[in-house]
């Protein structure tokens, strides 16, 4: 044409603006595929890591498969409970999903800073794993278990938020001078970690009687008056420091 120069730019124009077109896509498959990857670790944990690999590495295009063979693990198994749970359900309705994600960032914070990871939110429960990892054996791990707890328990009393819900009218007037507290039980054993359900639902947890045996130490709090109980299992496992610490509640 008359102004060939005028064409060819508009050509690059053109160009440039498909470029930034096929650029802002790009940047959205990566953000969803980085989401996907955030709520796959969020949902199945750090034990659910091998399922995720499985099926990642597998050829088929099928469904997701839980079909993963378990494997035996030596671990700390922790439960987390918190107390009048009932009562506050009832008092506070809908706020009571706000006071359980706080206590589960509490609980979570400390349990994942001293090497440990949740496992599963079970309600007002929550159940957490401590393993050895890397150079750190499970004699270190024990302390960092315990530690964790403490902290919880430090930093549940020190929470605003949670002090500002249990100062609720309707929750003071059914149970005066409330504050929210948690139970506390630390078992050590023996567990088949693996994918548990079907291609309609998985979870990632451990099967074992030392599982149970952590909530039912959890549960014991409540007839000891305590706010923790370890079975001597985990204590053998403490330095001897923080044994020191500790007390015999029973005797068989």
């Amino acid at each position: 044409g008359r102004y060939p120069h005028q064409a060819f730019n508009r050509q690059l124009l053109e160009a440039a603006e498909e470029g930034r077109g096929e650029a802002i896509e790009v940047r959205a498959i990566e953000n969803g595929i980085l989401k996907m990857s955030a709520l796959l670790q969020l949902g199945f944990g750090e034990a659910g890591a091998h399922v995720i690999h499985h099926n990642m590495k597998a050829s088929h295009t099928g469904p997701v498969s839980a079909d993963v063979p378990g494997k035996i693990v030596q671990a700390i198994f922790g439960f987390c409970d918190i107390r009048n749970f009932t009562d506050c359900t009832e008092t506070l309705r809908e706020e009571t999903v706000k006071l359980v994600n706080r206590v589960a960032h509490i609980v979570h914070g400390a349990v994942m800073d001293n090497f440990g990871a949740p496992n599963k939110n079970i309600g007002d429960a929550f159940l957490v794993v401590w393993k050895p990892k890397g150079t750190r054996s499970i004699l270190e791990v024990a302390d960092c278990a315990l530690r964790s707890y403490v902290r919880t328990i430090v930093e549940v009393n020190q929470c605003e938020v949670l002090a500002k819900l249990a100062n609720k009218t309707e929750l003071q007037n059914r149970m005066p001078g409330f504050h929210v507290k948690l139970g506390f039980g630390l078992h050590f054993g023996w567990a088949i970690e693996g994918a548990i359900g079907s291609s309609h639902k998985i979870d990632i947890s451990y099967l074992s009687p030392h599982v149970n045996m952590a909530s039912r130490l959890e549960a014991a709090t409540k007839h000891y008056g305590v706010a923790m109980l370890l079975s001597e299992e985990v204590h053998s496992l403490l330095s001897l420091d923080v044994q020191d610490r500790c007390r015999i509640v029973d005797r068989a």
